[in-house]
C-alpha cells in the first residue's frame, strides 16, 4: 500500500530490500546506542551550521513501537520520521553506522540553491537529519515480529515541511555549488519515481556482477582457445612459467591481432592512460568478446618507464626494485581491480582521509576488524549478498598480499571466487611489504625479442 502524506509536512521513508544472509541473532552493538545516533546526527548538522539535537526517550520509545508491523509506511504521528526496514531474516550485521552513512550520503542529492532533490534521487532522509528546527531525537533498532529488522529515528519538531528550507545558506558565498536542473518546488518523491530509484540501484548492482562475470568468462574462453598457436610476432612472455602451455594463464596474441582488434590503437578506442602506456578497448572476432589491451612495450628496446606515473596503486611492492613484471605482480594488479569493484573507488584516492588514501590497506584494516561490509560501495545500498561480496574482497586481499610468494595463482583466485576453494585465513594486520626480488642469475630463460621490427604486446583481460 503506498505511503500517504499530511497537509503540513512530508515524511520520506527509505525502504531497502536487504538480501537474505544467514547470520547470528540480533546483537545491539555500540553503533546502535543512543550516544552513537545522537553524535552522528549532530556531526552532520554541524557541517552545515545547524545546532545540535538532544536525546529524547519519549521519541525513542515511540520509534521502538513499530515492532508489530515494520512496513514502509510512516506512523502518521506528530513526529518526523526516517525509516529503513526489511522483511527478511539475517540483517543483524547491518548496524547504525551503515544506516547513518546511507542517510548522510544523500547530501550529494540535495541542491541547496533550488531547495530540491536531484531529479530521480532521494535526499529527504538527509534534510530531516539536518533540519534546523528539529531539536529532539529518538531512535530504535528492533526485530520485527515477522523476523525482519527495522530502524526508526523520530524528530521533534518534524522536518521536511513544504516550502521551508532545512537550513539557511550563505547567500554571499562567491562560489556556490552548481545547481542541476530541478523541479521548481519542493515536493515528495512520487511512487513511480521511488520505483525508478530502486531500478537504478538494481542496475548498478547488476552491472557490477556482470563485470566480474565477464572477467571470469573471458578467462575461461581464453583457456578453451589455448591450443591456437601463434606463428608470427609472438607476444613477450613476462616470466609466466609454463602457465601459457597449461592454459592456466593469459593467452598470447600477435601485434597484428591486437592492432586489428583496437582499430590500430585509435584514439576513439582509448579508455585511459597509465604508467605502462594507454589502455584500449578491443574486440576479438574469433572469441566474439570485448577486451581491454594495456602495457604496450617495445621489448627490443626494453621498458622506458622512468617513473611510476599514476600506476602506483596497481604495482606490486617488488616492482619498486625490479624492472620487469611477473605472474605474481599481475596477480597483485588483479587483486586491486577486485577491491575496486567491491568498494566502488580507485586504488589511490588523494581526497580521502589519510587512513583511506590507499585502497588495499584500508580494506585490510576492515578485514582485521571483521567489518568488511563497512567498505562496500555505498551506491549498492544493501542490494548485495554479503557472503559473495566478502568473498570478492578476501580474494582481492589474497591476490594483493605484500609477499609475492603468498599470493595465489590466477587459477586459485578464480576457484576462490567460484567457492571451489576455501578462503584463506589472512593476517589480521596487513604484513609489511617484502621488496626482495629474484636475482639476475635465476634460471628463468630470457624473453624473446620482437620480430619484424614491430613491438610485442602483453594482453591483460
Amino acid at each position: 500500500m503506498p505511503c500517504t502524506f499530511s497537509s503540513t509536512s512530508v515524511y520520506f521513508i527509505s525502504l531497502l530490500l536487504l538480501g537474505a544472509i544467514i547470520t547470528p541473532p540480533t546483537v545491539h552493538t555500540q553503533e546502535d546506542t543512543p550516544h552513537y545516533f545522537l553524535d552522528a546526527h549532530n556531526s552532520a548538522r554541524a557541517k552545515v551550521g545547524v545546532g545540535p539535537m538532544t536525546w529524547n526517550e519519549t521519541l525513542a520509545t515511540y520509534a521502538s513501537t513499530r515492532v508489530a508491523d515494520c512496513t514502509c509506511e510512516y506512523s502518521g504521528g506528530p513526529y518526523g520520521e526516517n525509516l529503513i526496514a526489511n522483511s527478511r531474516n539475517g540483517s543483524s550485521s547491518i548496524s547504525g553506522t551503515y544506516i547513518m552513512n546511507i542517510w548522510v550520503a544523500e547530501k550529494a542529492n540535495y541542491d541547496s540553491r533550488s531547495n530540491a532533490c536531484v531529479a530521480g534521487r532521494s535526499c529527504r532522509n538527509y534534510t530531516q537529519v539536518v533540519w534546523q528546527n528539529s531539536r529532539s531525537l529518538g531512535c530504535a533498532k528492533v526485530q520485527c515480529s515477522s523476523g525482519g529488522y527495522f530502524f526508526s529515528c523520530n524528530y521533534d519538531p518534524p522536518g521536511n515541511l513544504i516550502g521551508q528550507r532545512p537550513f539557511e545558506i550563505n547567500e554571499s558565498d562567491p562560489t556556490p555549488e552548481p545547481s542541476p536542473a530541478q523541479p521548481p518546488n519542493v515536493d515528495f518523491v512520487p511512487e513511480d519515481r521511488r520505483k525508478a530509484i530502486g531500478l537504478v540501484a538494481g542496475l548498478i548492482a547488476g552491472a557490477s556482477a556482470l563485470i566480474l562475470l565477464g572477467l571470469v568468462s573471458v578467462w575461461f574462453v581464453l583457456r578453451w582457445k589455448r591450443k591456437q598457436k601463434e606463428t608470427t610476432n609472438p607476444v613477450f612472455d613476462v616470466s609466466f612459467g609454463n602457465e601459457f602451455e597449461n592454459g592456466t594463464g593469459p593467452r598470447k596474441f600477435s601485434y597484428g591481432e591486437l592492432a586489428t582488434a583496437t582499430n590500430n590503437f585509435c584514439e576513439e578506442a582509448k579508455l585511459g592512460e597509465g604508467g605502462f602506456g594507454g589502455v584500449y578497448k578491443g574486440f576479438l572476432k574469433d572469441l566474439n568478446t570485448f577486451v581491454a589491451v594495456k602495457r604496450i612495450v617495445d621489448h627490443a628496446k626494453g621498458s622506458q618507464t622512468t617513473a611510476l606515473a599514476g600506476t602506483i596503486g596497481y604495482m606490486a611492492p617488488e616492482c619498486l626494485t625490479a624492472s620487469k613484471a611477473s605472474k605474481e605482480s599481475d596477480v597483485f594488479s588483479f587483486g586491486i581491480v577486485l577491491l575496486e569493484i567491491a568498494c566502488g573507488r580507485r586504488s589511490i584516492e588523494q581526497r580521502c582521509d589519510e587512513s583511506q588514501v590507499s585502497l588495499a590497506p584500508w580494506v585490510w584494516e576492515s578485514y582485521g576488524n571483521k567489518r568488511l561490509v563497512d567498505v562496500v560501495d555505498k551506491k549498492l545500498g544493501t542490494n548485495f549478498d554479503i557472503k559473495k561480496i566478502e568473498c570478492l574482497m578476501i580474494v582481492g586481499l589474497w591476490c594483493a598480499h605484500p609477499a609475492r610468494n603468498l599470493r595465489p595463482s590466477i587459477r586459485q583466485a578464480i576457484q576462490g571466487l567460484n567457492f571451489e576453494l576455501p578462503l584463506p585465513n589472512l593476517p589480521i594486520k596487513m604484513p609489511v611489504p617484502n621488496y626482495d626480488v629474484p636475482s639476475s642469475s635465476s634460471s628463468t630463460p630470457p624473453a624473446p625479442t620482437a620480430m619484424s621490427g614491430e613491438p610485442s604486446l602483453s594482453l591483460t583481460l
